[in-house]
């Protein structure tokens, strides 16, 4: 579809469903009917002269099919961590995923051998959806302006939350009774979904997956050592991506650690002038502000915040998203007792991999890396 249609429809998308919510907020109910919507002011200042332009005259026959599900994609917000996992459907709350471990080999058979079975080493796993919830209250002036702008804006709020605590999620989740960072401590915090890479690669540390730097800045030897830590799955590292905090990237990008700097300090892809991350030993980086830089020693966050972080090398092909529902967007009453309206958006998902072996390490993790000079 070409961009400026794409962009008109989406932008008639956006005004249908932000009469809905002023519908919503006027007459105090989730599912306003077709006439209801027709008479808040978006409607009439807005949506009525985009639809005749379209040449739209029966628009109570169809208005209950546009009650605005806006999905995570059609924002165009960048969701750079997420979106290196692929993402799978879930055909119910909670599901079994079968996972492989290994690989097969042919053999030397004669012609008239008896052909037996080969099989990878089964490792399946358990996913259960979690619900991604956003709230943002709605002010009563929606009630009784027409101003579909501020309500865009909190639409985009709401799923922009969305991403965030994902990404957030995915790198610092943990399921266990007690979090391993000891600020979380919310029963509501999504951190608590599932189980993300940081605490992957610390509880397969007899694996190797973790790389102890002494509490040294960063530096080749860092990256070095978390490379060869991957062991064999180094062998392709288009499949592979470091997931950096912001100070970590920050010293790649602007020289700061020169022997991983000179390839990419001149001409055209310079880092200092693109600020884009270069690849490190031909694996692909980004930066993430929610990879934490306030962690104890042991890779985790104690009572009294330290200074070091936890960057991660993951092999993306042994990760993946799961979807159930797909992000929705309503607004509703809060409390009987309050006037005020409540936006929320709401994603049902998961993140989970195939469990890691000795020699099979799909996630590396490096404590004890100073972010201080």
């Amino acid at each position: 579809m070409p961009d400026d249609v794409r962009l008109r429809l989406f932008n008639f998308k956006k005004m249908v469903n932000s009469s809905v919510v002023q519908a919503q907020c006027i007459y105090k109910t989730q599912r306003p009917s077709a006439d209801q919507i027709m008479t808040t002011p978006i409607y009439k200042n807005h949506v009525a002269g985009i639809l005749k332009a379209f040449n739209v005259t029966d628009f109570a026959s169809w208005i209950p099919e546009t009650h605005g599900r806006f999905y995570f994609e059609e924002y165009e917000i960048a969701s750079v961590i997420p979106d290196l996992f692929d993402q799978m459907p879930m055909d119910s709350a909670t599901m079994e995923i079968k996972g492989a471990l290994g690989y097969l080999f042919g053999l030397l058979e004669t012609d008239v051998a008896t052909f037996g079975a080969q099989s990878n080493t089964a490792a399946e796993y358990i996913v259960t959806s979690r619900n991604n919830v956003v709230h943002t209250n709605i002010s009563e002036d929606l009630n009784q302006d027409s101003a579909p702008a501020i309500i865009d804006k909190l639409r985009k709020e709401v799923v922009a939350g969305i991403q965030r605590s994902e990404e957030r999620a995915i790198i610092n989740g943990d399921t266990t009774g007690t979090h391993m960072d000891a600020d979380v401590t919310a029963a509501t915090d999504f951190r608590k979904a599932f189980k993300g890479l940081r605490k992957l690669a610390l509880e397969n540390s007899a694996n190797g997956s973790v790389v102890d730097h002494g509490g040294d800045s960063p530096s080749k030897l860092l990256f070095e050592n978390m490379f060869n830590a991957m062991g064999r799955f180094t062998d392709d590292v288009s499949d592979l991506h470091w997931v950096l905090p912001v100070t970590v990237a920050n010293a790649v990008i602007t020289g700061a650690i020169p022997e991983l700097f000179t390839a990419f300090a001149f001409g055209g892809p310079a880092s200092n002038r693109t600020g884009v991350m270069p690849p490190i030993f031909g694996v692909e980086g980004s930066k993430s502000q929610w990879s934490r830089e306030d962690l104890h020693a042991t890779g985790v966050y104690t009572i009294a915040a330290q200074t070091t972080c936890a960057p991660l090398l993951v092999k993306k092909s042994r990760f993946s998203r799961f979807l159930r529902a797909p992000v929705r967007v309503w607004a509703a009453p809060s409390l009987p007792s309050s006037d005020l309206m409540l936006m929320t958006a709401k994603k049902r998902h998961s993140f989970a991999g195939v469990p890691q072996t000795a020699d099979e390490v799909s996630v590396v993790v490096a404590i004890n890396v100073e972010t201080q000079p």
